[in-house]
């Protein structure tokens, strides 16, 4: 049901974002009729939206309850489906790759708005805060056999500023938020992938978070841009 589900959710993304390619070509051309159908499409698409990251939310309140109680005591069985990874360590394929980045996009855009930080969803990976910046949050597993355990992307030229979401293990992620500053000094710099994607190679040196860039610049470190505490998202387990 769990695969189930994440290919339901990946194919109303996917539909999502292609009503906003819609309504901005309808609002260019002036076609008050599809514009208006595909307003009210979004507007019930984003109350579908807030509803299932509340959902998300008591989700993973009830993982986390349960488990701390498994791990109180060792009498309780420990479910097969309530572990994952290998050693502790989650890849991309073990929830699947983007259900998991949705999980953790969701539990740092929940995080936000308990903040008093809302962010309004434009695109699967890109949202819009208050002070009007597009921001990329994207998610990479953690491969240790590599240099840099953390791989992300993002489309050039669509986003601002970035939160890169490294899942250190299995119910946590650490947060590194990239603000426009940065890139206005080292976008030039980064690396270049296919489909005008900028690559962001992450790993650490001497125990902080650092980006690795292609010479002559080499590691930056973003320690400064790092949160002090990870961010707790539990994998989901749907029953």
């Amino acid at each position: 049901m769990n695969k189930e589900w994440a290919s339901i959710w990946t194919n109303f993304q996917a539909l999502v974002d292609e009503v906003h390619k819609e309504a901005e070509t309808a609002a260019r051309k002036k076609q008050t009729d599809k514009l208006l159908e595909a307003t009210d499409f979004l507007r019930r698409a984003q109350e579908l939206e807030t509803r299932n990251l509340e959902l998300l939310r008591h989700v993973n309140k009830l993982t986390h309850e349960r488990n701390s109680a498994i791990n109180e005591n060792p009498l309780i069985e420990r479910p097969a489906s309530l572990s994952s990874g290998v050693n502790g360590i989650v890849s991309s394929d073990d929830s699947g790759g983007k259900p998991r980045a949705s999980e953790c996009r969701g539990a740092f855009f929940d995080r936000e708005r308990k903040l008093g930080n809302p962010l309004k969803r434009l695109r699967c990976s890109y949202f819009k805060n208050a002070a009007g910046l597009t921001i990329g949050i994207t998610w990479s597993s953690e491969d240790k056999d590599k240099r840099c355990p953390w791989f992300f992307n993002l489309l050039e030229g669509q986003f601002d500023e970035a939160v890169l979401l490294c899942e250190i293990n299995n119910d946590l992620v650490q947060v590194i938020h990239l603000p426009k500053t940065f890139f206005d000094r080292y976008a030039k710099q980064m690396s270049r992938g296919k489909k005008r994607r900028i690559m962001f190679n992450v790993g650490k040196r001497n125990g902080d978070f650092s980006l690795q860039l292609p010479n002559p610049v080499g590691w930056v470190d973003v320690s400064n841009y790092t949160e002090k505490e990870p961010l707790l998202c539990p994998h989901l387990e749907f029953v």
